[in-house]
């Protein structure tokens, strides 16, 4: 006896197979999607490291020049112990500054070789970089995005799961065929009959099951529509969060851009001047040295500040470009 199941039956199986294969391409989608933005911020990290590296490079350099001359001018009576003290500091500061930027440079090199499955060590092509954004999310774009795909993956097959018990619901069709043999004598008609192996008696059965029993399917089934209404509601909660989590960058954005701009227009001609006319006064003797370490201190400070603003930029961005279909 054989059974077959309704067509429904086999049909909803077949869109929760596809549902989950899905669901699975989703998944891998997301995955190479997180990669690649994590290649891209390590990246941007590597090059405002290396930018860092090169001003405590110039800073050390700096110091260890003006050290040189204060040990020179002690020695000649031209400068007293605090101002000698005071140079040895600010030297030892930078080359210490300069020794944990290069640490904190190796720890990054190392990371992005990890998310290349490299070896390698890999030294940043760019001296500096800015990261274009292609375009600004839209609400299409944030239903393509492949958090809210990958909700609506389980939505489908929450959804075909559920027809899937609803299916078993439905009866089967029960279908027998037999066919044997008889050998010996049979009595019929008043008559003894020989029926040897080569007589052959056929017989075919069919008909249709139902289920009896059906409380613990009608519960499987209560508790299917629940996961259902649970998806339905986190897919929701998924497109209200992927919006304002938008709604945040895009303000986060406007305020790097403002920053920048700010930096190019005003701040970094101001360190330019304040390093060349700190040093010229210092020469002249309008200033000492403790009022030329501030000064300096201050232009070093702006510059590491730009450095700052620019990596958070770039990493408002790429969080941004993400959402393009084609990131």
């Amino acid at each position: 006896m054989q059974s077959v199941a309704m067509p429904r039956v086999y049909s909803s199986q077949k869109k929760l197979y596809r549902a989950e294969t899905y669901a699975g391409q989703i998944n891998e989608k997301i995955l190479k999607r997180n990669l690649k933005k994590q290649v891209m911020s390590v990246y941007a990290e590597l090059v405002s490291s290396a930018q860092k590296i090169a001003l405590l490079l110039r800073v050390d350099s700096l110091y260890t020049r003006f050290l040189e001359r204060q040990n020179e001018r002690f020695k000649a009576g031209d400068a007293n112990i605090v101002e000698k003290t005071a140079a040895e500091t600010q030297q030892l500061r930078a080359a210490n500054q300069l020794q944990q930027a290069r640490a904190d440079y190796t720890i990054i090199q190392s990371q992005f070789g990890y998310l290349l499955a490299s070896r390698q060590t890999f030294v940043p092509a760019d001296k500096e970089l800015k990261i274009d954004l292609r375009q600004f999310p839209d609400s299409a774009s944030i239903l393509q995005t492949p958090a809210v795909q990958f909700k609506k993956g389980q939505q489908a097959i929450v959804a075909q799961e559920l027809s899937v018990i609803r299916a078993k619901k439905l009866p089967l069709i029960n279908a027998g065929y037999t066919n044997q043999s008889f050998v010996g004598y049979e009595r019929i008609s008043n008559a003894d009959v020989y029926y040897g192996s080569s007589n052959r008696f056929s017989s075919f059965a069919a008909g249709v099951s139902f289920p009896l029993f059906t409380r613990s399917l009608n519960a499987r089934i209560k508790a299917a529509q629940i996961r259902v209404t649970a998806v339905d509601a986190e897919l929701a909660d998924t497109l209200a969060l992927q919006e304002f989590i938008i709604s945040q960058q895009q303000l986060r954005l406007q305020k790097n851009q403002q920053t920048l701009a700010y930096y190019k227009e005003a701040i970094l001609k101001q360190a330019s001047v304040i390093y060349q006319n700190a040093t010229l006064q210092y020469n002249n003797g309008a200033i000492n040295f403790l009022e030329w370490s501030m000064l300096v201190n201050q232009a070093i400070g702006l510059e590491a500040d730009y450095i700052d603003a620019l990596t958070e930029y770039n990493r408002t961005v790429i969080e941004l470009n993400a959402y393009s279909p084609d990131f």
